[in-house]
């Protein structure tokens, strides 16, 4: 119910409205009433409704300069005028102090019934707005601390994680994942949102492009109707294309906990995803169990690759993947025993005098497979790397120094569009993976992170040359659709909030 301070000097007409009001089942109470604008601005210190109804012409404050103060000082509170004057002017007043509407007495049923409809959709959606900007600053910062009037009072929460593909780490960069493209198919408000009662749903962007974040909110919350729901989703969400990954987590009793609860849930998934597979798992019925490279698999690796030619190494990669698939390896052990591969593979072949770093990339090469085939197909290109490097050869008709500084004019020119490495094989020629490592080599950072970093000093530059800009279009003008994701990697970056950044520029020019 939404709360009316109801101001009016004539109490026949104000006790007829307030009874309209409580009886006709709008959605509103009336839950203060004043005989002029002096009494209702003393009560406003004390009680601050969603709506003022005021009359205009009043003793001591009329109604004009009522809402004149509460546009000044209650910045959320909706008003409307009402009058008995038919006279143009006053509406024009009414409009130029922002009155939602203008009522002509007297009031007609039909009339104050419309108003309120109109007024209750309104509030609603920025309610709704509110809180997902709430939701969103308690699940990206550990120290959110309340927005606004927004107050979730006793509702309790579940998190849950839904990635389209595999699981991508913080350290990973995702602009190739083809799971990013799934969710500009797919709708989990509409899939859900006819299916949960009376429960609320948020659903904000994860960490990755491929992920989403979807928190329930209610007062009382069933976990075995969520854990329901969340099944029959992933049934409706898996594919022939990528595997669906969802884990639900722990019912959460305070919005503060959001951002270390989700935090968890990542770790959690991250562990328990078995790769080229869907899966859903809930936080408190599934164990991850870390994978540890045993002796044995020591032993058989360790002879595995030796003095193979590389189609040998390739065609005995598959029958590995072919192993791992049939034994349903975690994305985490995948993930681990490739990277440990492509060591022993440098380590044998003594000439190798190529980058050294690369199993660094390997994390992106699993997150971003979409199964074992793809998965061999992306690595196979790090092993033909290898090998060309081991013979001597290069890819590159040019210099790495040339190839880098035309790498870097194309992020500098384009960096507030996605860039993937796909566009450098298309723009160079060369494969992909070797080229992001010979840029890393040189840049001692990886492309994209390289962008982001140009994408923050510009955001840095935007806010200081324009104090009091929104941030919504600095996110906008730097490549970034989701203004509460563009915050979380300004401040991963710079240690700060744009808030906090603005703040300080403020101070620094006074």
């Amino acid at each position: 119910m939404y709360k009316i301070m109801l101001v009016e000097d004539e109490p026949p007409i104000l006790y007829a409205v307030k009874h309209l009001i409580d009886t006709g089942n709008y959605g509103f109470q009336v839950s203060a009433v004043a005989r002029n604008g002096r009494d209702a601005l003393h009560m406003l210190k004390d009680n601050v409704p969603d709506v003022i109804l005021t009359d205009i012409r009043m003793p001591f404050v009329d109604g004009l300069t009522l809402l004149e103060e509460v546009r000044q000082k209650y910045i959320g509170v909706a008003c409307v005028i009402m009058s008995g004057y038919n006279d143009f002017e006053y509406a024009v007043k009414a409009l130029r102090v922002h009155a939602f509407d203008y009522l002509l007495k007297p009031i007609q049923i039909e009339k104050l019934q419309s108003m309120l409809q109109g007024l209750k959709q309104s509030l609603d959606t920025r309610k709704s707005v509110e809180e997902q900007a709430a939701i969103s600053q308690a699940v990206y910062f550990e120290d959110y601390s309340g927005t606004g009037d927004i107050d979730f009072g006793s509702l309790k929460f579940i998190p849950m994680i839904v990635c389209s593909g595999h699981y991508v780490s913080n350290s990973v960069q995702d602009s190739d994942h083809p799971g990013r493209e799934f969710w500009e198919q797919v709708d989990i408000r509409k899939q859900l949102g006819h299916e949960l009662g009376d429960a609320r749903l948020w659903v904000l962007n994860g960490f990755s492009l491929n992920e989403k974040i979807v928190v329930f909110g209610g007062d009382d919350l069933d976990e075995n109707r969520i854990e329901k729901v969340s099944l029959e989703l992933k049934q409706r969400l898996m594919n022939d294309v990528l595997p669906v990954q969802m884990i639900v987590g722990k019912m959460i009793f305070d919005v503060r906990e959001l951002s270390k609860a989700i935090k968890k849930l990542r770790t959690h998934l991250s562990k328990m995803i078995v790769f080229g597979h869907s899966g859903l798992y809930i936080e408190e019925k599934t164990k991850s169990i870390p994978f540890m490279m045993t002796e044995e698999f020591e032993k058989r690796y360790d002879a595995l690759f030796n003095g193979m030619t590389m189609n040998e190494v390739k065609k005995n990669l598959q029958g590995l993947l072919k192993e791992w698939e049939t034994k349903r390896y975690t994305q985490d052990a995948v993930e681990h025993l490739l990277k440990q591969l492509v060591l022993k593979l440098i380590n044998w072949l003594k000439n190798y005098k190529g980058i050294s770093d690369l199993p660094t990339d390997i994390s992106e090469i699993v997150s971003g497979s979409t199964g074992y085939q793809d998965l061999y197909v992306r690595y196979g290109r790090i092993i033909d790397m290898v090998y060309e490097h081991s013979e001597g050869t290069t890819y590159l008709n040019l210099s790495i120094a040339e190839i880098v500084d035309r790498m870097e004019q194309f992020l500098k020119s384009s960096f507030t569009q996605p860039i993937s490495y796909k566009m450098f094989y298309d723009l160079f020629g060369y494969n992909e993976t070797y080229l992001s490592q010979v840029f890393k080599l040189s840049k001692g950072i990886t492309p994209n992170k390289y962008v982001t970093r140009l994408r923050i000093d510009k955001a840095k530059e935007c806010m200081a040359a324009c104090p009091g800009i929104a941030l919504k279009k600095v996110a906008s003008m730097v490549g970034y659709d989701d203004v509460f994701y563009f915050s979380r990697v300004f401040k991963d970056v710079t240690g700060q909030s744009p808030t906090e950044f603005m703040k300080q520029e403020a101070g620094n020019r006074q």
